[in-house]
C-alpha cells in the first residue's frame, strides 16, 4: 500500500469515527429529560434568596455578623439586625442601599473600602432587562430583606 493511499484510509477512518460520535451523542441527548440538563445560572430576585447568595458568607445566616468568612475579615463584620436600633430606631434605608449598590460613597467604613464587596456593579452586569429594572429590583429587595431582620 502506498503513503497517498494510507492517508486516504486514515481520513475516510477518522470522517466516520467523527459521524459516528456525533450520531451517539445527538442520539443521547434526544433522549434526555429538562430534568437531565443542566440548569442555567440565576439569581433569585426576592430579598431572602439574594441575602443568602450575596451576603450570608459574611454576616451570617440571620444577618448577625457572624458567617464562615467572617473570622478572616480585617475589620469586624456588622451585626445586620440591629442597624435601626443604632440608627435612633429608624432603618437607614438610603445608606443600607448605597452601600450594597457602591453608587456612592458609604457612611460605613468597611463598604467604602474593598473590604466589602458592592452588589450593584454585579447587579447591573447581569441585568437582562433595560434600563437595569433588574439589578434595581435586587438591590430594593435586598435592602427591604435587611430591614425586614431588624430586632425591635
Amino acid at each position: 500500500m502506498r503513503v497517498n493511499e494510507l492517508g486516504v484510509i486514515v481520513c475516510v477512518a477518522s470522517f466516520a469515527l467523527v459521524c459516528a460520535s456525533l450520531s451517539i451523542a445527538n442520539a443521547a441527548q434526544e433522549g434526555k429529560t429538562d430534568q437531565d440538563k443542566a440548569p442555567s445560572y440565576t439569581v433569585s430576585t426576592d430579598g431572602p434568596g439574594l441575602y443568602r447568595t450575596y451576603c450570608a458568607v459574611c454576616h451570617g445566616v440571620r444577618g448577625q455578623g457572624d458567617g464562615p468568612a467572617a473570622p478572616a475579615m480585617k475589620q469586624k463584620v456588622s451585626d445586620l439586625t440591629v442597624l435601626s436600633r443604632r440608627n435612633g430606631g429608624k432603618f437607614p434605608e438610603e445608606q443600607v442601599y448605597a452601600s450594597i449598590s457602591g453608587d456612592r460613597a458609604s457612611k460605613i467604613r468597611a463598604h467604602g473600602t474593598s473590604d466589602m464587596p458592592t452588589w450593584g456593579y454585579i447587579f447591573r452586569r447581569d441585568s437582562k432587562s433595560p434600563g437595569d429594572r433588574e439589578a434595581v429590583t435586587r438591590l430594593k429587595t435586598l435592602t427591604a430583606y435587611v430591614k425586614s431582620i431588624q430586632v425591635k
